[in-house]
């Protein structure tokens, strides 16, 4: 019987459609991942700058101890904000 219907190809058929209001619920979720996978992000890669930071560092404290002569730290710029 080609042409009707039967009851799961029906079933079927209306659950293929999503309301708007559906798509922007999902359409919602998938920013907010988004998001937070960008903060993390974010985060690892301000922890690695300073992990880096701080390696260079003790590597050029070790340098100068080896060599006999004090270690003078390279002073670090922090800007101060006014508010």
């Amino acid at each position: 019987m080609k042409g009707k219907l039967t009851d799961a190809s029906r079933d079927r058929e209306r659950t293929n459609f999503i309301t708007k209001e559906q798509c922007d619920t999902q359409a919602e979720r998938i920013a907010a991942v988004l998001r937070e996978r960008k903060k993390i992000g974010d985060d690892r890669r301000m922890r690695d700058r300073e992990y880096q930071r701080q390696n260079y560092d003790r590597a050029l404290a070790r340098y100068y101890k080896e060599r006999g002569k004090v270690s003078k730290q390279p002073e670090r710029r922090v800007e101060k904000r006014e508010p």
